[in-house]
């Protein structure tokens, strides 16, 4: 990948992580929240380590922005991460609620 085109890429996540988090910012930090309280029962201290950055970025958005402007693969990974965790965090409980009624 040439320097332009990781730049360019940079940019448009920054772009993307700026309107996002000043539009929505504090309400997607709010879902987050929740999101982490259903995940540390699966996970446990990594749901934290996923969650809190992430809200991190929505609450200080023009900051963010900056880094991710160079940063933009971990963004990437850590909403791969977040995915995981939504997905253990909220299948844990509906696995425990199925072998509770079986």
């Amino acid at each position: 990948m040439t320097t332009r085109r990781y730049i360019g890429l940079g940019l448009l996540f920054a772009l993307i992580v700026l309107g996002v988090g000043l539009l929505f910012g504090a309400d997607i930090a709010a879902a987050l929240t929740s999101v982490r309280g259903a995940g540390t029962g699966a996970l446990g201290i990594l749901a934290n380590i996923i969650v809190d950055p992430l809200i991190w970025v929505m609450l200080n958005p023009i900051i963010a922005a900056l880094i991710v402007l160079f940063a933009w693969p971990f963004l990437v990974v850590w909403v791969l991460l977040l995915f995981v965790l939504v997905v253990l965090g909220y299948g844990a409980d509906a696995i425990r609620e199925v072998q509770s009624n079986v």
